[in-house]
Protein backbone atom coordinates (compact mmCIF):
# COMPACT_ATOMS: atom_id res chain seq x y z
CA UNK A 1 0.00 0.00 0.00
CA UNK A 2 3.01 2.13 0.82
CA UNK A 3 4.64 1.80 -2.62
CA UNK A 4 1.38 2.12 -4.49
CA UNK A 5 1.38 5.90 -2.69
CA UNK A 6 4.60 6.69 -3.55
CA UNK A 7 4.80 5.62 -7.06
CA UNK A 8 1.29 8.05 -6.69
CA UNK A 9 3.17 10.77 -5.69
CA UNK A 10 5.74 10.74 -8.28
CA UNK A 11 3.58 10.47 -10.77
CA UNK A 12 1.17 13.68 -9.78
CA UNK A 13 4.40 15.52 -9.26
CA UNK A 14 5.82 14.89 -12.50
CA UNK A 15 2.57 15.40 -14.18
CA UNK A 16 2.30 18.85 -12.80
CA UNK A 17 5.90 19.80 -13.50
CA UNK A 18 4.81 18.68 -17.31
CA UNK A 19 1.76 21.29 -17.41
CA UNK A 20 3.90 23.69 -15.57
CA UNK A 21 6.86 23.50 -17.91
CA UNK A 22 4.33 23.54 -20.86
CA UNK A 23 2.37 26.34 -19.93
CA UNK A 24 5.37 28.96 -19.94
CA UNK A 25 5.63 31.17 -22.20
CA UNK A 26 7.96 31.15 -25.01
CA UNK A 27 11.62 32.50 -24.16
CA UNK A 28 11.71 33.92 -27.33
CA UNK A 29 10.15 35.73 -30.34
CA UNK A 30 10.45 35.34 -33.93
CA UNK A 31 11.33 38.82 -35.82
CA UNK A 32 11.32 39.25 -39.83
CA UNK A 33 11.81 42.44 -41.92
CA UNK A 34 13.46 43.96 -44.49
CA UNK A 35 15.83 46.69 -44.79
CA UNK A 36 15.63 49.42 -47.83
CA UNK A 37 17.47 52.30 -49.06
CA UNK A 38 14.09 54.35 -48.76
CA UNK A 39 10.54 54.47 -48.70
CA UNK A 40 9.17 56.64 -52.29
CA UNK A 41 7.91 59.85 -50.60
CA UNK A 42 5.29 59.82 -53.09
CA UNK A 43 3.78 56.25 -53.66
CA UNK A 44 4.85 55.27 -50.33
CA UNK A 45 6.70 52.20 -51.41
CA UNK A 46 9.72 50.64 -49.99
CA UNK A 47 12.45 51.47 -52.67
CA UNK A 48 16.03 49.40 -53.26
CA UNK A 49 16.34 46.78 -50.65
CA UNK A 50 19.61 46.12 -49.23
CA UNK A 51 21.33 42.98 -49.49
CA UNK A 52 24.45 42.05 -46.80
CA UNK A 53 23.27 44.70 -44.31
CA UNK A 54 23.73 43.45 -40.82
CA UNK A 55 20.59 43.49 -38.32
CA UNK A 56 21.07 43.32 -34.39
CA UNK A 57 18.61 44.22 -31.68
CA UNK A 58 19.81 45.56 -28.56
CA UNK A 59 18.37 43.14 -26.24
CA UNK A 60 20.72 40.19 -26.54
CA UNK A 61 23.29 39.28 -29.08
CA UNK A 62 21.31 37.63 -31.84
CA UNK A 63 22.60 39.07 -35.12
CA UNK A 64 20.93 38.51 -38.81
CA UNK A 65 22.32 39.36 -42.62
CA UNK A 66 19.79 40.80 -45.03
CA UNK A 67 19.46 38.58 -48.15
CA UNK A 68 19.27 39.23 -51.64
CA UNK A 69 15.78 40.99 -51.24
CA UNK A 70 16.88 42.86 -47.86
CA UNK A 71 14.91 40.18 -45.92
CA UNK A 72 16.30 39.03 -42.10
CA UNK A 73 14.83 36.90 -39.62
CA UNK A 74 15.80 37.11 -36.37
CA UNK A 75 15.39 34.74 -33.12
CA UNK A 76 15.24 37.35 -30.13
CA UNK A 77 15.09 36.93 -26.35
CA UNK A 78 11.38 37.58 -25.36
CA UNK A 79 10.99 41.56 -24.50
CA UNK A 80 8.06 42.13 -22.13
CA UNK A 81 5.30 44.13 -23.31
CA UNK A 82 5.84 47.48 -21.83
CA UNK A 83 9.50 47.84 -22.85
CA UNK A 84 11.50 48.77 -25.89
CA UNK A 85 13.78 46.68 -28.43
CA UNK A 86 15.60 48.84 -30.86
CA UNK A 87 16.77 47.05 -34.26
CA UNK A 88 19.35 48.71 -35.95
CA UNK A 89 20.65 47.96 -39.72
CA UNK A 90 24.20 48.78 -40.53
CA UNK A 91 25.92 48.84 -44.03
CA UNK A 92 28.64 51.01 -45.06
CA UNK A 93 28.56 53.81 -43.19
CA UNK A 94 24.74 54.08 -43.09
CA UNK A 95 22.73 53.02 -40.63
CA UNK A 96 19.50 52.93 -39.43
CA UNK A 97 17.08 52.01 -36.12
CA UNK A 98 13.36 51.20 -35.52
CA UNK A 99 12.37 50.83 -31.79
CA UNK A 100 9.14 48.67 -31.09
CA UNK A 101 7.32 47.59 -28.19
CA UNK A 102 8.15 43.91 -26.74
CA UNK A 103 5.67 41.37 -27.50
CA UNK A 104 4.63 37.63 -27.57
CA UNK A 105 3.89 37.60 -31.58
CA UNK A 106 6.28 37.06 -34.43
CA UNK A 107 6.37 40.70 -35.40
CA UNK A 108 7.69 42.11 -38.91
CA UNK A 109 10.27 45.40 -38.87
CA UNK A 110 10.77 47.25 -42.03
CA UNK A 111 14.27 49.66 -41.56
CA UNK A 112 15.42 52.26 -44.26
CA UNK A 113 18.48 53.81 -44.21
CA UNK A 114 17.53 56.96 -45.75
CA UNK A 115 14.48 57.72 -43.58
CA UNK A 116 13.84 61.77 -44.21
CA UNK A 117 11.12 62.01 -41.44
CA UNK A 118 14.39 61.24 -38.85
CA UNK A 119 17.35 62.17 -41.24
CA UNK A 120 21.00 61.25 -41.37
CA UNK A 121 22.50 60.18 -38.00
CA UNK A 122 19.48 58.97 -36.50
CA UNK A 123 20.75 55.82 -35.16
CA UNK A 124 24.19 55.93 -32.79
CA UNK A 125 26.16 53.30 -31.94
CA UNK A 126 25.39 51.44 -29.12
Amino acid sequence: MGNKLAITSVVLVLLLGAILFSSRRPSYVEIEGHVYEQLDPIKAVPVAPVSGARVSNDWDATTATTDRSGKFHLRVRRVAGDEWVKFTARTGDMAACERRLGSLKPRTVDIFLKDPMHGPGRCQPN
